[in-house]
């Protein structure tokens, strides 16, 4: 036998596979059934492909079947845990990043996204999606993630961020030049317009210029068989040729101007659906604002080919009104005035305008305001309103428009343009029109309409539109007539501090009114006094001028005059003189208070000029000075006499009048006083006392003057080279001989260069006896038999006053002297301001003093100011 071992029937166990340790190596595949989202939610963190797409297509199919299946994802913030994942854009397959991406996007437009997100859950879903954007490259999930970003750009804030993501925008303009898909496409420019939006003039002009922006490839797309395609391209290119309107000109390079008008145009001759149509004519009509494409408009006839299609009888657009948009955009370029005129713009026009049919757009107002500027243009407007009837024409239009509260506030300012416009160029047609449609009423119908209604812009045009008719003199009728009109603007101008501007016109427009004559009355009862307090209290120096011209041109009104004097208006001008050094007109409005107050006026600057008149007055002197004016102002209206005289001057009234004389009791006398007089029962006073002495010594003034044959009245008007100074040193000389003669009684003559004074204890005793006759210290000037210096230098201006002598009535600084101070220039040779060859021209009023008059000692001499004779007169050396 050999050797060798025999050969086993049955092999080694390590031959075969034991299939026991091989189930334990590799995992079987599992299937198990869930049936709570909460655990479908968690397999979202799987990394197997298979378990994501499944998961995804589970919940894809579950929220396609009805919007309450949304709301189940939505609590479970599926959408957070899809952007927090990045919608998976590390994932090789496309199938989950699509799926995700459907799955965020219905879940957004099942959503109100102001409520169910805040503002941080916002910024990190956009973030994850512009990650997203800028690296992936499927064109459906692209289409989604611009669905997402388009939605999100609602929001003014998330529309600035994208425009700060460069990555973004440039692969955006990318897709937006090279894709061929239609969503792609719509939502890219839909994003675009979005951005652009948001930038100003120049951030458009950059984002334009800088960036490789598809601007052929957008302009193609006017011609897309897609009508949102279509839209929102116009959108698109209303806001590009909106910057074009900048001074730095179109963003369009000439190539580009003339394919786009070319394509809007034929757009706007294909007749497509009427809404589209309409789209196109404002992208048109924003084209038409810039300079370069209105040229481009007319060189290559696009004009005669976009008529052409407008004078068709079937356009569909009610009388081509909103196409006319074009063509009033044009309108503001004078070359194309003969162009516009031939094609027969305004007859259509003019037929939008009076259509009873429709209101009138914005744009057929902005025409014709623009037309009628032009010569030929405005000539056929006004041909054919002088040949329409009362119900045609555009006037009763426009009145209808502006007391239409329900009509845009544009519109109506734009109305009362093309009114103003009407006005100024044929004023006398227009104006009577006006007067027959009763314009008045309707103004003041518009003015008491409430204040929201109406535009500050708008409310400056009817006060410019009042004006104009207030200084109309051609009609018969007066449009002052309207109290009401006044009364609402009054009204209007207690509740429009809060605008300056505003205010001041008002008060001009007042102005202008009150210059023209009407009832004051009824402006103060309209508390007129209070408005022009706050006014002139008010903080804006515009506010102030104008409430200051406004006193300064109502102050002619005896019925404003004593209400600026009685309720505190000339109080605040005068304790208020640090005003006059920013309001120019300030110390001119207090003055034409005061000139017309020679009363107050005296008590206040103890001073009365040249041409301050006594004359048709009563003008009140107190013997006592005044620190505070008010108080001399109480006394002159309340009811009880004053301790020191008050001279009363005048010459109109030689008794007193019986409602002005107060009778004083009996059981208010004393025993003394009611035994002493008469009849008791005729115990009492007068505050504005008659004087029938006084126009006696006037009636002798004038006697005297016609002896010397000197014409006793002088205009303040005169010029000097018209004064007769010889005759003036005679007046002088007369009035003084006559004032001397009138209160000399029991005084003693007195040398000037001696040492004796009037006796001023004589003039205060036959004071006190004429206060004691007459009950009052109100004493007339003329019942007066013995003055010093103040009676005289009152009476001396009074007389000079009648006759219009030029005479100044002044107070020495210690308050107890009166003088009188005339001018006297061809006397004073070396003073160059006073030579009568450089005051040929010079009005009376522009004069200054140069001499004193003296009434005590030489009587009617006149000596020079600071000469050593004015100094004894005045008793200052």
């Amino acid at each position: 036998m050999s050797s060798r071992g025999k050969k086993l029937i049955n092999p080694s166990p390590n031959d075969f596979v034991d299939r026991k340790m091989n189930e334990v190596v590799e995992f079987p595949e599992l299937t198990i059934r869930l049936e709570r989202i909460e655990s479908i939610l968690l397999l979202l963190n799987s990394e197997e492909e298979v378990i994501l797409v499944n998961v995804l297509k589970h919940l894809t199919e579950y929220v396609r079947k009805g919007d309450d299946n949304v709301e189940l994802l939505k609590r479970h913030k599926v959408l957070d845990l899809l952007s927090g994942k990045g919608f998976y854009r590390d994932s090789v397959n496309a199938i989950i990043r699509r799926f995700s991406l459907y799955l965020a996007n219905h879940i957004l437009e099942n959503m109100n996204r102001l409520v169910d997100l805040d503002q941080e859950q916002s910024w990190k879903l956009v973030k994850a999606v512009q990650l997203q954007y800028r690296c992936e490259e499927d064109d459906l999930c692209l289409e989604y993630l611009l669905v997402i970003l388009c939605n999100f750009s609602d929001d003014p804030r998330m529309s600035e961020t994208l425009s700060q993501d460069t990555e973004c925008l440039d692969k955006l303009l990318h897709q937006l030049s090279i894709s061929n898909n239609p969503d792609v496409i719509l939502n890219s420019m839909k994003l675009v317009e979005r951005i652009l939006r948001v930038l100003d003039a120049n951030g458009i002009q950059n984002f334009f210029v800088q960036r490789q922006f598809p601007i052929q490839r957008i302009i193609c797309h006017l011609a897309s068989d897609f009508m949102d395609i279509r839209r929102t391209t116009l959108n698109l290119l209303a806001i590009l040729l909106g910057n074009a309107n900048s001074e730095s000109g179109s963003l369009f390079s000439d190539s580009l101007q003339i394919s786009l008008l070319r394509e809007l145009t034929e757009m706007f001759c294909a007749n497509r659906e009427i809404s589209e149509t309409q789209h196109v004519v404002d992208v048109l009509s924003s084209a038409m604002r810039n300079k370069a494409m209105v040229d481009v408009f007319f060189l290559h006839n696009l004009f005669e080919q976009f008529m052409s299609v407008l004078a068709l009888d079937d356009f569909y657009f009610e009388h081509s009104c909103q196409p006319l948009k074009v063509l009033c955009e044009i309108a503001k370029f004078s070359q194309y005035e003969t162009a516009l005129a031939e094609s027969g713009i305004l007859y259509k026009l003019k037929d939008c305008l009076v259509d009873e049919r429709s209101m009138p757009s914005v744009h057929i107002l902005k025409g014709l305001h623009r037309l009628i500027t032009h010569r030929r243009a405005a000539c056929q407007i006004l041909e054919l309103e002088r040949y329409s009837t009362e119900q045609s024409r555009a006037v009763t239009t426009i009145l209808g428009i502006l007391i239409n509260v329900d009509v845009n506030i544009e519109m109506r300012e734009e109305a009362l343009n093309l009114l103003l416009k009407l006005l100024k160029f044929a004023f006398v047609e227009t104006s009577d029109q006006l007067h027959r449609t009763q314009v008045m009423e309707t103004l003041a119908m518009i003015f008491a309409q409430n204040s929201i209604q109406l535009s500050t812009d708008l409310l400056l045009n009817l006060l410019k539109l009042v004006e104009i008719l207030a200084k109309d003199t051609s009609q018969s009728f007066c449009p002052l007539e309207s109290s009401d009109l006044i009364r609402n603007i009054a009204v209007l101008l207690t509740n429009s501090f809060s605008s300056a501007i505003l205010v001041s016109s008002i008060f001009r427009c007042l102005a202008t009114i009150a210059s023209e004559g009407y009832d004051p009355q009824i402006l103060l009862n309209c508390h007129i006094g209070a408005s022009i307090k706050r006014g002139l209290k008010s903080l804006s120096n515009t506010v102030k001028t104008a409430a200051c011209n406004f006193i300064m041109q109502t102050c002619q009104f005896r019925e404003f005059l004593c209400e600026y004097i009685d309720h505190g208006i000339l109080e605040i001008l005068v304790r208020q003189p640090e005003n006059a050094f920013c309001v120019p007109n300030w110390n001119t409005a207090k003055e034409s208070i005061l000139s017309k107050t020679p009363t107050l006026k005296f008590c206040i600057a103890n001073y009365l000029g040249f041409t301050d008149s006594t004359e048709a007055h009563d003008f009140y002197v107190s013997k006592k000075a005044f620190d505070d004016f008010r108080i001399f102002q109480t006394i002159l209206k309340e009811e009880v006499s004053p301790l020191q005289p008050i001279l009363v001057v005048n010459f109109q009234r030689e008794i007193a009048p019986q409602q002005s004389v107060i009778r004083i009791p009996m059981n208010c006398l004393t025993p003394e006083e009611y035994q002493g007089q008469n009849n008791p029962d005729e115990w009492c006073y007068c505050r504005t006392p008659g004087d029938a002495k006084l126009p006696q010594i006037l009636t002798q003034l004038f006697g005297r003057l016609q002896e010397c044959e000197i014409n006793p009245r002088l205009s303040c008007g005169m010029l000097l080279s018209e004064l007769d100074f010889v005759g003036l040193t005679t007046k002088i000389k007369i009035i003084s001989e006559i004032v001397a003669q009138a209160l000399s009684n029991n005084l003693p003559s007195l040398d000037l260069n001696g040492p004796e004074e009037c006796s001023q204890h004589l003039v205060e005793c036959h004071l006190k006896e004429l206060a004691k006759e007459l009950h009052c210290n109100f004493i007339p000037l003329g019942q007066i038999k013995t003055g010093c210096q103040f009676e005289r230098s009152v009476l001396f201006k009074a007389l000079a006053d009648q006759i219009g002598l030029p005479c100044t009535l002044c107070r020495s600084v210690d308050g107890r002297t009166l003088y009188n101070e005339i001018s006297m220039p061809i006397e004073v040779q070396p003073d160059i301001h006073c030579d009568v060859n450089t005051l040929t021209w010079t009005p009376l009023r522009m004069l200054r003093p140069t001499h004193v008059v003296d009434l005590m000692y030489n009587i009617g001499e006149i000596y020079p100011l600071q000469s050593g004779q004015a100094m004894k007169y005045l008793r200052l050396d």
